[in-house]
């Protein structure tokens, strides 16, 4: 049983990857600023969080559930229509208990596909991925 298990999620469709990457990287941070005070000194003020980001490096390979071209093809989707669409990690313990999940909403930032020689029909692929908030003008 793996550990984890990674969802692409769209309007149309969800689709699992197919080959777990042996770790999936998480970045976040905050706008946080320091200020130069006359008696105290530097000071640190809190600022509001920058958004989340994930790295995620794999492959698909030549035969499985779906051909590797299936997921490049909506990799390939995804970036040309730009398309929001969910990140979905379901993560568990060994025995099978939950730890926690990731269900959020992303933009694909930038996304590489390699074909190695001697693999052949197997797609590797490299994913940066960015979090999504929708924002919008607020009427007065």
């Amino acid at each position: 049983m793996s550990l984890y298990e990674i969802y692409l999620q769209t309007d149309e469709w969800l689709i699992k990857l197919p080959i777990n990457p042996s770790n999936v990287t998480t970045a976040g941070g905050g706008s946080h600023k320091k200020y130069d005070m006359l008696t105290l000194g530097e000071a640190q003020g809190i600022g509001k969080p920058k958004l989340k980001s994930w790295q995620i490096k794999s492959y698909f390979p030549a035969e499985g559930e779906q051909p590797a071209s299936y997921y490049a093809e909506k990799l390939t989707e995804l970036a040309e229509q730009k398309k929001t669409f969910r990140l979905i990690i379901n993560r568990q313990t060994i025995s099978g208990a939950p730890v926690y999940d990731t269900n959020i909403l992303v933009l694909l930032d930038k996304w590489e596909m390699t074909d190695n020689a001697g693999e052949e029909g197997d797609i590797y692929y490299s994913l940066s991925l960015v979090e999504y908030k929708e924002f919008k003008a607020k009427t007065i």
